[in-house]
C-alpha cells in the first residue's frame, strides 16, 4: 500500500497553476525562473506571497489575497495569541 502523496508546501493557502505561474513570468522577463515548491509561502494578515527567482537572481514577489478563516488569523498571529 502507498502513502498518498504529500501537497507541496507552496499550495499551502492555494490551489493554482504553478507551471502557467512560471511560464508567465518567464515570458514577461525573458529569462527562465523557478519556484521553491518546499517553501511555505509568507503571508500576512490580508494576503499570501511566493518568490519568483530567475536565472540572474533577481527575485520577484507573487502576492495573493487570502480567503477563508486563514484570511483572519495567521498561524503566527495565533501563536502569538496563544503564548
Amino acid at each position: 500500500m502507498s502513502k498518498p502523496t504529500k501537497r507541496p508546501r507552496v499550495f499551502a493557502y492555494a490551489t493554482f497553476d504553478l507551471d502557467a505561474l512560471i511560464s508567465f513570468a518567464s515570458k514577461l522577463r525573458g529569462q527562465s525562473c523557478s519556484i521553491d515548491t518546499l517553501a511555505r509561502p509568507r503571508a500576512g494578515s490580508t494576503h499570501w506571497v511566493i518568490f519568483i527567482t530567475f536565472e540572474d537572481g533577481v527575485e520577484w514577489v507573487f502576492r495573493s489575497p487570502r480567503s477563508g478563516l486563514s484570511a483572519i488569523v495567521t498561524e503566527e498571529s495565533a501563536s502569538k495569541l496563544l503564548t
